[in-house]
Formats: C-alpha cells, sequence, structure tokens
C-alpha cells in the first residue's frame, strides 16, 4: 500500500490494516515470520464473544504496535551496539516484568547454525521488517493448585517496517 505520510501509514495500522494483513498460522511450517493472528481454541457461539475477541485482538495489535515505537531509541542504540542492520535484530520485549524488558539480538544468535528453525526463518524474513517477540506468562484458571503462579508462556511475534524506526516523525 501507498500512504501520503508516516502518520497515515500508522493510523490505518492501527484501525484495522493490521488484521486484514495477518496471517493465520496453523503448522509449524508458518513459523518464522508469523504475523500475529491465532486461531481460538473455541469459536464463540453468539455475535458479542466475537465481538469482543475481535476487540482484544485490535488491542493487542495497538499495545504490540505501541511498545514496538516507544522504544525505537533502545532498539536502535542496541542494533548499534550489536553492528547489524535492523532487518538482522530479533527484539524481544518481556512482558512478564513490570516495566516490561527490551532486549534486541542478532537472529544468528537465537538459532542454531544448521537448524531446522533458521532455515525457515532465513527463507521467509524480510529485509524491510525487523522481527519483533512480545512474551508473557499466561495464567488458566484452575490448572495449577498454587495461585498466581504461571502455566504458560505465551509469545507472540509480530514484523514491523524498519523505516518506522529510523525516519524522523
Amino acid at each position: 500500500m501507498t500512504y501520503c505520510s508516516r502518520s497515515c501509514q500508522r493510523s490505518d495500522w492501527l484501525n484495522g490494516h493490521s488484521r486484514s494483513c495477518c496471517k493465520t498460522i496453523t503448522t509449524d511450517a508458518n513459523c518464522g515470520q508469523f504475523q500475529g493472528r491465532l486461531v481460538p481454541i473455541t469459536i464463540p457461539d453468539n455475535e458479542r464473544d466475537a465481538l469482543k475477541l475481535e476487540e482484544l485482538e485490535i488491542n493487542n495489535n495497538m499495545i504490540q504496535l505501541k511498545l514496538f515505537l516507544d522504544h525505537a531509541a533502545t532498539i536502535l542504540e542496541q542494533a548499534k551496539t550489536l553492528h547489524i542492520p535492523l532487518f538482522d535484530c530479533i527484539v524481544i520485549f518481556d512482558l512478564s516484568c513490570v516495566t516490561p524488558e527490551i532486549t534486541t539480538r542478532n537472529y544468528s544468535e537465537i538459532y542454531d547454525d544448521e537448524s531446522e528453525g533458521r532455515k525457515r526463518y532465513e527463507a521467509s524474513r524480510s529485509m524491510k521488517n525487523i522481527t519483533c517477540v512480545f512474551s508473557t506468562y499466561n495464567f488458566i484458571e484452575g490448572l495449577t493448585d498454587h495461585l498466581g503462579e504461571p502455566t504458560a508462556m505465551l509469545a507472540m511475534q509480530r514484523l514491523f517496517p524498519c523505516e518506522w524506526l529510523t525516519q524522523k516523525k
């Protein structure tokens, strides 16, 4: 798509374009550049619940975009320290902390040289986007005897254009 300005592009992203651009993950073959749309375990059986699920997805997209943009200086500084282009970075947002921890790493540090994950990542990655992973703990009532103990780690991977970090506002 072509936009008249960066603010129009962001506005379009926040107002639903991110959802229409997302791919649905169904198999491990899609790993590497997963864009964020999850298939729910159960499909809502009424319109109200479906709308709530859609609202949750929109809010999640907006939060992730805001985290990405608000921490642009940190991401750029960490990438500069690593001496690598932004498209070689994987930015990890650890949301399990009170203040989110942001760590920028070279993808080659995350994937072993000959691993299948690395091969899929290299085959599917874009030279124009930066990969971000948002992770937090998931609490599921009834699956643990200890109230407040996390039952699983929840992670979502998103791509954002590198130019969003490098262009002047």
